[in-house]
């Protein structure tokens, strides 16, 4: 009697001759690689396109704070993003 744990079949009671078993048992092999193959290349899929689109985001957001940025007489540079001006005490 010879049984795949976790795939809800029943034993069967036969005596299975061994070549027949190897076969079978090569067969489940490559079917359950053959989808655990195409379920990692839908989830490589995926996320290359959550990069492209965090990529694409980025590059949007950089865009856009380039061009609404207007230059003040009274700063010499533009401050890194994330920092403030201190205020000077009078």
């Amino acid at each position: 009697m010879h049984k795949i744990a976790g795939n809800g079949i029943v034993t069967c009671k036969s005596l299975i001759p061994t070549e027949r078993l190897n076969q079978y048992l090569r067969l489940y092999k490559h079917n359950i690689g053959r989808i655990l193959s195409r379920k990692r290349a839908i989830v490589a899929t995926i996320d290359r396109i959550m990069e492209r689109q965090t990529d694409a985001v980025t590059a949007l957001a950089a865009k856009k704070v380039r061009r609404n940025f207007c230059p003040s007489p009274h700063l010499p540079t533009p401050l890194p993003l994330g920092t403030y001006l201190k205020k000077r005490r009078v």
